[in-house]
């Protein structure tokens, strides 16, 4: 268990009952997205979250994750030894700190890779170059225009065209929200060099 504790302002009833409702946010800026993405991620590991929360008090998380066991805990894939790849990558996220370092990754698996920062962004390099883009890595959730309607429109263009999207949102909150990704693969944010290799390799 993780447990993360502060001495804020505290949650009403209310607010706790809302919290993990995508786009659900108490702050004048807030996305809404970012304890959504956390329960995502937490469920994909077979988890739940317990909060405690008093007005005026303070605030606790409990994040629980059930125990391993050792003798059949999974091993990190050897990823030196994987087969080197070619091809053009167009890699969409608004985290930079994200695309420097998938970057580094598909650059160092033989890849080429162009970069965007949102939707409008990859649209725009997709309309002038998408005869020479193999597949497209597209986050999820992004300010000016998101992944799917990115989709959408890059499908427009290129019916063919392989995408790969990602999200910290669980894989089967994302299909049911979204019910025309059937044939789309999605990629579970934060992803390790391993998965990202292997959805590529599944195109």
């Amino acid at each position: 268990m993780l447990e993360v504790t502060d001495n804020g302002c505290g949650m009403s009833s209310e607010t706790q009952r809302q919290i993990f409702e995508p786009f659900f946010t108490t702050k004048l800026n807030g996305h809404g997205l970012g304890m959504s993405a956390v329960l995502g991620i937490v469920r994909g590991h077979d988890g739940f979250i317990i909060i405690h929360s008093e007005t005026g008090k303070g605030t606790t998380f409990q994040v629980c994750f059930p125990v391993s066991n050792p003798d059949t805990a999974d091993v990190p894939a050897q990823t030196g030894a994987m087969q080197q790849m070619k091809g053009r990558v167009l890699l969409v996220d608004d985290e930079a700190d994200i695309l420097e370092a998938a970057t580094a990754m598909l650059e160092e698996h033989g890849m080429e890779v162009i970069t965007a920062i949102d939707g409008v962004d990859a649209l725009e390099k997709f309309q002038h170059q998408h005869a020479l883009i193999d597949l497209t890595i597209m986050d999820l959730s992004m300010p000016r225009m998101g992944g799917i309607d990115c989709m959408q429109q890059m499908r427009n263009i290129d019916a063919g065209c392989k995408i790969i999207l990602t999200s910290g949102y669980h894989e089967s909150e994302i299909r049911e929200q979204y019910s025309d990704l059937n044939h789309t693969q999605f990629l579970q944010n934060p992803y390790h060099l391993d998965k990202l290799i292997n959805s590529i390799q599944l195109q």
